[in-house]
Protein backbone atom coordinates (compact mmCIF):
# COMPACT_ATOMS: atom_id res chain seq x y z
CA UNK A 1 0.00 0.00 0.00
CA UNK A 2 1.18 3.56 -0.66
CA UNK A 3 -0.02 6.71 1.24
CA UNK A 4 0.40 10.15 -0.24
CA UNK A 5 2.19 12.60 2.35
CA UNK A 6 1.44 16.37 1.40
CA UNK A 7 4.25 18.59 0.79
CA UNK A 8 8.15 18.05 -0.06
CA UNK A 9 11.16 17.69 1.91
CA UNK A 10 11.58 15.31 4.40
CA UNK A 11 9.99 11.48 4.30
CA UNK A 12 7.72 10.99 6.87
CA UNK A 13 7.62 7.00 7.19
CA UNK A 14 4.47 5.55 8.39
CA UNK A 15 5.14 4.95 12.25
CA UNK A 16 3.05 7.29 14.31
CA UNK A 17 4.97 10.61 12.58
CA UNK A 18 8.82 10.14 13.91
CA UNK A 19 11.24 10.93 10.82
CA UNK A 20 12.42 8.68 9.12
CA UNK A 21 14.93 7.81 6.13
CA UNK A 22 13.73 7.35 2.63
CA UNK A 23 14.34 5.60 -0.64
CA UNK A 24 14.92 8.50 -2.97
CA UNK A 25 14.04 7.83 -6.25
CA UNK A 26 13.62 11.19 -7.93
CA UNK A 27 13.76 11.01 -11.90
CA UNK A 28 11.69 13.21 -13.80
CA UNK A 29 12.71 11.54 -17.38
CA UNK A 30 9.26 10.29 -18.48
CA UNK A 31 10.89 7.27 -19.77
CA UNK A 32 11.65 5.70 -16.65
CA UNK A 33 10.63 7.61 -13.29
CA UNK A 34 7.31 5.23 -13.46
CA UNK A 35 9.54 1.97 -13.33
CA UNK A 36 11.91 4.24 -11.13
CA UNK A 37 9.29 4.70 -8.59
CA UNK A 38 8.13 0.81 -8.62
CA UNK A 39 11.47 -0.31 -7.73
CA UNK A 40 11.67 2.26 -5.22
CA UNK A 41 8.54 1.03 -3.62
CA UNK A 42 9.39 -2.40 -3.61
CA UNK A 43 12.38 -1.76 -1.55
CA UNK A 44 11.11 1.02 0.71
CA UNK A 45 8.91 -1.47 1.84
CA UNK A 46 11.35 -4.27 2.78
CA UNK A 47 13.47 -1.71 4.36
CA UNK A 48 10.29 0.11 5.92
CA UNK A 49 11.40 3.25 4.89
CA UNK A 50 9.82 6.22 3.04
CA UNK A 51 9.71 6.73 -0.75
CA UNK A 52 10.21 9.92 -2.25
CA UNK A 53 9.52 10.46 -5.75
CA UNK A 54 9.92 13.56 -8.50
CA UNK A 55 6.97 15.71 -8.75
CA UNK A 56 6.36 14.13 -12.21
CA UNK A 57 5.58 10.59 -10.72
CA UNK A 58 2.07 10.03 -9.01
CA UNK A 59 1.66 7.84 -6.12
CA UNK A 60 -1.64 6.12 -8.67
CA UNK A 61 0.78 5.17 -11.34
CA UNK A 62 2.91 3.33 -8.81
CA UNK A 63 0.16 1.78 -7.18
CA UNK A 64 -0.99 0.10 -10.25
CA UNK A 65 2.75 -1.40 -11.06
CA UNK A 66 3.82 -2.56 -7.37
CA UNK A 67 1.85 -4.18 -4.36
CA UNK A 68 4.21 -3.18 -1.08
CA UNK A 69 1.71 -6.01 0.65
CA UNK A 70 0.59 -5.07 3.89
CA UNK A 71 3.47 -2.78 4.88
CA UNK A 72 2.13 1.41 4.16
CA UNK A 73 4.90 3.18 2.01
CA UNK A 74 4.47 6.94 2.84
CA UNK A 75 5.13 9.10 -0.61
CA UNK A 76 6.19 12.34 -0.88
CA UNK A 77 7.55 14.33 -3.28
CA UNK A 78 11.19 15.63 -3.68
CA UNK A 79 12.17 18.78 -3.35
CA UNK A 80 14.31 20.19 -6.51
CA UNK A 81 17.90 18.31 -7.31
CA UNK A 82 19.00 21.50 -9.05
CA UNK A 83 21.40 21.44 -5.84
CA UNK A 84 22.71 17.97 -6.82
CA UNK A 85 21.51 14.80 -6.22
CA UNK A 86 24.20 13.90 -3.14
CA UNK A 87 22.92 16.99 -1.74
CA UNK A 88 19.22 16.21 -2.24
CA UNK A 89 19.88 12.47 -0.51
CA UNK A 90 21.64 14.15 2.04
CA UNK A 91 18.91 16.14 3.04
CA UNK A 92 16.08 13.48 2.17
CA UNK A 93 18.42 10.84 4.49
CA UNK A 94 17.92 8.69 1.84
CA UNK A 95 19.28 5.55 2.39
CA UNK A 96 19.30 4.04 -1.40
CA UNK A 97 18.55 5.88 -4.60
CA UNK A 98 17.30 4.91 -7.87
CA UNK A 99 18.99 6.69 -10.85
CA UNK A 100 18.50 6.34 -14.87
CA UNK A 101 21.43 4.71 -16.51
CA UNK A 102 23.06 5.76 -19.88
CA UNK A 103 22.73 3.19 -22.00
CA UNK A 104 25.56 5.05 -24.60
CA UNK A 105 28.31 5.94 -23.18
CA UNK A 106 31.39 6.97 -25.09
CA UNK A 107 35.65 6.25 -24.42
CA UNK A 108 35.95 9.05 -21.81
CA UNK A 109 32.28 7.15 -19.60
CA UNK A 110 34.78 4.71 -19.28
CA UNK A 111 37.21 6.50 -17.74
CA UNK A 112 35.63 8.68 -15.32
CA UNK A 113 33.45 7.70 -12.10
CA UNK A 114 29.69 7.50 -13.04
CA UNK A 115 27.58 9.55 -10.92
CA UNK A 116 26.24 6.46 -9.44
CA UNK A 117 29.74 5.06 -8.14
CA UNK A 118 30.60 8.53 -6.85
CA UNK A 119 27.12 8.82 -4.62
CA UNK A 120 27.61 5.30 -3.46
CA UNK A 121 31.67 6.23 -2.60
CA UNK A 122 30.77 9.12 -0.75
CA UNK A 123 28.89 7.14 1.39
CA UNK A 124 25.66 8.75 1.04
CA UNK A 125 23.28 6.03 -0.01
CA UNK A 126 23.28 2.85 -1.88
CA UNK A 127 22.38 3.25 -5.91
CA UNK A 128 20.41 1.09 -7.85
CA UNK A 129 20.76 2.07 -11.68
CA UNK A 130 18.30 1.84 -14.53
CA UNK A 131 16.96 1.84 -18.02
CA UNK A 132 13.97 2.63 -19.81
CA UNK A 133 13.25 -1.10 -21.04
CA UNK A 134 12.63 -2.29 -17.82
CA UNK A 135 8.87 -3.04 -17.32
CA UNK A 136 8.67 -4.85 -13.64
CA UNK A 137 4.73 -5.57 -13.53
CA UNK A 138 5.51 -8.11 -16.14
CA UNK A 139 8.97 -9.72 -14.61
CA UNK A 140 8.45 -13.37 -13.86
CA UNK A 141 11.83 -14.90 -13.63
CA UNK A 142 15.02 -12.90 -12.00
CA UNK A 143 18.86 -13.50 -13.12
CA UNK A 144 21.22 -12.57 -10.15
CA UNK A 145 24.82 -12.89 -11.07
CA UNK A 146 26.71 -12.73 -7.67
CA UNK A 147 29.86 -12.77 -6.20
CA UNK A 148 32.11 -12.25 -2.94
CA UNK A 149 32.53 -8.72 -3.53
CA UNK A 150 30.73 -5.63 -1.78
CA UNK A 151 28.25 -5.16 -4.45
CA UNK A 152 26.64 -8.31 -4.53
CA UNK A 153 24.25 -7.86 -1.34
CA UNK A 154 22.40 -5.04 -2.44
CA UNK A 155 21.78 -7.00 -5.79
CA UNK A 156 20.36 -9.54 -4.10
CA UNK A 157 18.27 -7.43 -2.02
CA UNK A 158 16.92 -5.58 -5.17
CA UNK A 159 16.11 -8.64 -6.56
CA UNK A 160 14.48 -10.33 -3.83
CA UNK A 161 12.25 -7.23 -3.11
CA UNK A 162 10.93 -7.47 -6.30
CA UNK A 163 10.12 -10.80 -5.88
CA UNK A 164 8.90 -11.07 -3.10
CA UNK A 165 6.13 -7.90 -4.64
CA UNK A 166 5.65 -9.54 -7.67
CA UNK A 167 5.45 -13.58 -6.94
CA UNK A 168 8.83 -13.84 -8.83
CA UNK A 169 11.29 -16.59 -9.05
CA UNK A 170 14.93 -15.76 -8.89
CA UNK A 171 18.17 -17.36 -9.67
CA UNK A 172 21.57 -17.32 -8.07
CA UNK A 173 23.88 -17.24 -10.83
CA UNK A 174 27.75 -18.07 -10.43
CA UNK A 175 30.40 -18.33 -12.52
CA UNK A 176 33.01 -20.99 -12.44
CA UNK A 177 36.41 -19.78 -14.41
CA UNK A 178 39.22 -21.69 -14.31
CA UNK A 179 40.88 -19.15 -12.69
CA UNK A 180 38.51 -19.49 -9.77
CA UNK A 181 39.45 -19.04 -6.14
CA UNK A 182 35.96 -19.36 -4.45
CA UNK A 183 34.11 -22.54 -3.58
CA UNK A 184 31.09 -21.84 -6.23
CA UNK A 185 28.70 -24.98 -4.32
CA UNK A 186 29.24 -23.53 -0.66
CA UNK A 187 28.74 -19.64 -1.76
CA UNK A 188 25.33 -20.14 -3.39
CA UNK A 189 24.08 -22.50 -0.67
CA UNK A 190 25.22 -19.96 1.98
CA UNK A 191 23.99 -17.07 -0.18
CA UNK A 192 20.96 -18.52 -0.88
CA UNK A 193 20.50 -19.67 3.06
CA UNK A 194 20.92 -16.19 4.18
CA UNK A 195 18.00 -15.19 2.40
CA UNK A 196 15.64 -17.96 3.23
CA UNK A 197 16.33 -16.87 6.82
CA UNK A 198 16.22 -13.13 5.98
CA UNK A 199 13.22 -13.15 3.89
CA UNK A 200 11.04 -16.00 4.66
CA UNK A 201 9.19 -17.88 1.21
CA UNK A 202 10.56 -16.94 -1.88
CA UNK A 203 11.11 -18.88 -5.21
CA UNK A 204 14.84 -19.42 -4.84
CA UNK A 205 16.71 -21.44 -7.03
CA UNK A 206 20.75 -21.54 -7.24
CA UNK A 207 23.08 -22.51 -10.44
CA UNK A 208 26.97 -22.72 -10.58
CA UNK A 209 27.90 -22.46 -13.77
CA UNK A 210 31.34 -23.22 -15.14
CA UNK A 211 33.03 -21.43 -18.23
CA UNK A 212 35.82 -19.54 -19.67
CA UNK A 213 34.28 -16.00 -19.39
CA UNK A 214 32.08 -14.67 -16.89
CA UNK A 215 30.75 -11.54 -18.87
CA UNK A 216 29.99 -14.17 -21.79
CA UNK A 217 28.01 -17.18 -19.59
CA UNK A 218 25.92 -14.39 -18.13
CA UNK A 219 24.82 -12.62 -21.48
CA UNK A 220 24.16 -15.79 -22.79
CA UNK A 221 21.70 -16.66 -19.88
CA UNK A 222 20.10 -12.88 -19.73
CA UNK A 223 18.20 -14.27 -22.67
CA UNK A 224 16.05 -16.53 -20.55
CA UNK A 225 15.18 -13.77 -18.24
CA UNK A 226 12.76 -10.96 -17.96
CA UNK A 227 15.47 -9.08 -15.81
CA UNK A 228 19.30 -8.94 -14.72
CA UNK A 229 20.10 -7.33 -11.56
CA UNK A 230 24.07 -7.47 -11.04
CA UNK A 231 26.69 -5.78 -8.62
CA UNK A 232 28.90 -3.09 -10.06
CA UNK A 233 32.08 -3.01 -11.45
CA UNK A 234 34.60 -3.58 -8.13
CA UNK A 235 38.22 -2.93 -9.82
CA UNK A 236 39.04 0.80 -10.63
CA UNK A 237 37.92 2.72 -13.78
CA UNK A 238 41.39 2.96 -15.46
CA UNK A 239 41.55 -0.54 -14.62
CA UNK A 240 38.43 -1.57 -16.03
CA UNK A 241 38.95 0.52 -19.13
CA UNK A 242 42.09 -1.40 -19.46
CA UNK A 243 41.48 -5.22 -18.83
CA UNK A 244 37.19 -4.46 -19.20
CA UNK A 245 34.27 -5.18 -16.65
CA UNK A 246 32.01 -7.89 -16.24
CA UNK A 247 29.31 -5.76 -15.30
CA UNK A 248 30.20 -3.32 -18.31
CA UNK A 249 29.76 -5.90 -20.72
CA UNK A 250 26.56 -7.14 -19.35
CA UNK A 251 25.46 -3.59 -19.17
CA UNK A 252 26.05 -3.30 -22.93
CA UNK A 253 25.29 -6.46 -24.04
CA UNK A 254 22.42 -8.31 -22.02
CA UNK A 255 18.92 -9.44 -23.58
CA UNK A 256 17.30 -9.06 -20.36
CA UNK A 257 17.15 -5.32 -18.61
CA UNK A 258 19.59 -4.93 -16.28
CA UNK A 259 19.66 -3.20 -12.78
CA UNK A 260 23.05 -2.51 -11.71
CA UNK A 261 23.75 -1.85 -7.99
CA UNK A 262 26.26 0.08 -6.50
CA UNK A 263 26.16 -0.36 -2.31
CA UNK A 264 27.73 2.68 0.05
CA UNK A 265 29.31 0.22 2.18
Amino acid sequence: MLADVSGTGDVIADNGGTKESCLLAPIADPEVRTEAAALGAVLAAKRNVGLCLSEETSTESVSTLTDTGEKTVAVQHAPSVSGGLSSLASRCNATAVVMKRDRNLGVLDDILSSPASKLAASGTADVLTITGDMSLDSVASILVPITDGPNSPLAVEAAVSVALAHDTAVDLFHVKTPESETDGEEFLEGTAAQIIDKYGDIELDTWLFEADDVADAIIEQSQYYDLTVIGAPQSGRLQQFVFGSTTKDVEKRAVSPVIVSHSSQ
